[in-house]
């Protein structure tokens, strides 16, 4: 996500300083050095969008890479289907630029319960 957004900017920058977290990241993202990336760099959490997940998961080089250092969260196309969550088990991130990013959601590694499948946290 682009540092000029908010979301790139609170969910990226500044989660990782206030985690102590190394930020990865990479000019030009394009699958098959994404995911060389995200092995050679043990990656534990990938931040973006599904379909950026899902087009990784879908290249051919995809099966060639060890991804075992990513950690269950909200992108889940990219885990092995053994440890991805049933579907509307995670919440989904809610926020906006006005508040100055999220302000609604859940922890991305932690199934909600039942009741609450399908909603924002």
């Amino acid at each position: 996500m682009p540092f000029f957004w908010v979301g790139g900017f609170g969910g990226g920058i500044l989660s990782a300083l206030l985690a102590g977290a190394t930020l990865v990241t990479e000019a030009r993202p394009f699958p098959e050095n994404t995911l060389r990336l995200l092995e050679a760099e043990r990656v534990t959490m990938f931040r973006g969008w599904p379909d950026q997940a899902e087009a990784l998961a879908r290249h051919p080089s995809s099966v060639d890479v060890d991804l075992s250092a990513l950690q269950p969260g909200r992108l889940q196309a990219l885990l092995p289907p053994e440890r991805r969550a049933q579907p509307g088990a995670r919440a989904r991130l809610f926020g906006m630029t006005e508040a100055f990013g999220p302000y609604c959601g859940y922890r991305a590694d932690t199934d909600m319960p039942p009741t609450a499948w399908g909603s924002c946290g």
